[in-house]
C-alpha cells in the first residue's frame, strides 16, 4: 500500500477554505490512487506536509505553519487514514520548514530547515508529539536551501534512514548532501 499526502492549493500557503490536505492511497503499487480522506487541519498560512506510520500502525500527519515555524500541526489516524483526530500542535525549538518525518527503530525523526533559515535541523521523539531540543547538522548562509527528503532502507547492519538535503555554496547554487542515520541502541 502506498500513501501520498497532497496539499491541494494553487500557491505555497493555504488561504481559503478550499485548500485542503488530502490523503490518497494506492492498493496496486501506485498504478491507481483513490482519495482516502481530507485531514481536518486549519490550512490558513499552512504549507508543506508530511505523514508517517508509527510502530503501532497509527498514521501521523504534520504541517508547516508560516505564522510560527516553531509550531507544527499534528493529527493522527487509527484506521489507515480513513478518519483523523487533530491533536495539540507540537513545539520544535528551532522551528522547521518543509518538515520531513520518519519512524526508525521506535523513534520518530523530524528534519528540515530551521526557522532562522541557516541551519539543517534534526529532532527526535518517542511519541511523535513531544520533540527534543533539536540538533543542527549543517549551518550555512540564510539563503533558500536545506530542502530535504528521506527513505528508510536496510542493509547488513539493519534499518537506516538515508536523508538527502540541499546545501547552498553560492547564492542559489546548491550541493546535494546525504546522511545515513541509524538509531543507537542503548
Amino acid at each position: 500500500v502506498i500513501y501520498v499526502l497532497i496539499f491541494c492549493n494553487e500557491r505555497f500557503l493555504g488561504s481559503t477554505e478550499e485548500h485542503k490536505y488530502r490523503l490518497y492511497k494506492s492498493d496496486d503499487n501506485g498504478l491507481t490512487f483513490q482519495e482516502a480522506s481530507v485531514i481536518p487541519f486549519d490550512t490558513f498560512n499552512r504549507g508543506y506536509g508530511s505523514i508517517v506510520f508509527d510502530g503501532n500502525g497509527t498514521l501521523h500527519a504534520y504541517t508547516y505553519y508560516y505564522g510560527d515555524e516553531t509550531v507544527i500541526d499534528h493529527a493522527v489516524s487509527q484506521d489507515q487514514g480513513a478518519t483523523w483526530d487533530v491533536l495539540a500542535p507540537c513545539y520544535v525549538a528551532h522551528g522547521v520548514r518543509n518538515p520531513q518525518t520518519a519512524f526508525l527503530d521506535g523513534v520518530f525523526i523530524l528534519h528540515g530547515r530551521s526557522n532562522s533559515l541557516d541551519h539543517f535541523v534534526f529532532y527526535t521523539s518517542t511519541d511523535g508529539a513531544n520533540w527534543d531540543e533539536g540538533t543542527f547538522v549543517a549551518t550555512g548562509t540564510a539563503v533558500p536551501h536545506y530542502y530535504s527528503n528521506n527513505i528508510k532502507l536496510k542493509d547488513e547492519q539493519g534499518d537506516f534512514l538515508l536523508v538527502q538535503y540541499s546545501e547552498a555554496y553560492f547564492s542559489s547554487c546548491v550541493n546535494i548532501k546525504h546522511i545515513k542515520l541509524r538509531i543507537k541502541q542503548a
